[in-house]
């Protein structure tokens, strides 16, 4: 064959390819690039390049959840909306910042992201410190053990290992390879109907509305930001139709030097983003201390029993805080670029 000419024939490929992508409205060019991207079959991938309009990227994203429905033929996909919560979690808790505090990559397309994708929450998170004397820094395990790992990966243990760089940002270990391991595995699970070719009925967005009922109010939000919980598992605050997610949740006050400490507050108003910070102060060792943080943009995630309100969350890690045992005010100042809004909430370490 001639090698110009077979190049020339790959140009045009690529061109046409490449064309036909980005007469997509930009919102379907997100979604392909987003974390979906990260349970895409490798099929899917190549389906997903040649989709020439906004109607065939639509049918391409229907069909895909529906594949993924745990539960066929009825309006609620638990696949899709569990895995849009945790791309909420991620985001808030994985965002990759530069030095200002600008976030340069959503915690969800980051490297903890994409596992928390695949695979899902790990059965323990094990935090080591930063090491000086190595010149190393923070790292994360992620573990999966015994019949979660059999059930979920049909592997008896999987570890997976995050080290952080210089700017702060994890990585994932390469040079381990579980999580590769567990991929194909995790990603077959996920696929109940991956027969599926066209759109069923009971998949498509005219028929989920019509089925599924608007969640009832069950309060009015006031104007502004209130209802600041200090937490240690993020997960505890509920957002669904089911109830109002601040109703039995308690405050947490004592917290150990290694916990994550996570907040969520309620912000009701118009604005999204805003701009949200944090500050621990108090006493440690004797010694008032006084820690800020940088301003980052939230997006308050629409409570749907709260009309008009949002909630807005995120952790921290106590363990990388430069504090001892002590008591101490958690104090997070939110602006929503016509007012601020300062609530705080006192905590020990122990």
């Amino acid at each position: 064959m001639n090698p110009v000419r077979n190049a020339a024939l790959i140009l045009t490929f690529t061109f046409a390819a490449s064309t036909a992508f980005a007469a997509l409205s930009p919102e379907h060019q997100e979604w392909g690039k987003g974390p979906a991207q990260w349970i895409m079959t490798a099929d899917e991938q190549r389906q997903w390049k040649q989709i020439a309009s906004d109607d065939d990227a639509e049918k391409f994203i229907q069909l895909f959840w529906a594949r993924r429905d745990p539960t066929p033929g009825t309006p609620l996909n638990e696949f899709k909306a569990d895995f849009e919560a945790r791309v909420k979690d991620a985001d808030a808790r994985y965002a990759n910042h530069d030095s200002i505090g600008t976030v340069i990559t959503p915690g969800s397309m980051s490297d903890r992201g994409r596992v928390l994708m695949v695979l899902g929450y790990p059965e323990t998170i094990n935090f080591y410190s930063r090491d000086v004397l190595k010149s190393e820094g923070r790292r994360e395990i992620w573990l999966w053990e015994k019949e979660s790992a059999k059930q979920k990966f049909d592997l008896p243990r999987v570890e997976v290992v995050f080290v952080e760089d210089p700017k702060m940002i994890f990585h994932r270990d390469t040079q381990r390879h579980d999580f590769l391991n567990a991929t194909p595995v995790a990603m077959r699970k996920m696929l109940v109907s991956p027969d599926l070719k066209d759109v069923p009925d009971w998949a498509r967005p005219e028929a989920v509305t019509a089925a599924v009922p608007q969640a009832a109010a069950v309060r009015k939000g006031e104007p502004g930001a209130h209802h600041l919980l200090l937490l240690k598992d993020p997960h505890a605050i509920v957002n669904s139709e089911a109830g109002d997610p601040f109703a039995d949740v308690v405050t947490a006050t004592l917290f150990a030097k290694k916990d994550d400490l996570a907040y969520a507050v309620e912000y009701c108003g118009e604005k999204d983003p805003v701009k949200v910070s944090v500050a621990v102060r108090g006493m440690s060792d004797g010694k008032r201390v006084s820690i800020n943080g940088l301003p980052v943009n939230a997006h308050p995630d629409p409570i749907m029993t709260v009309p008009g309100c949002g909630l807005v969350r995120a952790a921290i890690s106590l363990g990388d805080l430069p504090i001892a045992a002590g008591t101490y005010s958690f104090v997070v100042k939110l602006d929503d670029g016509t007012q601020t809004y300062n609530l705080s909430q006192d905590f020990k370490i122990e």
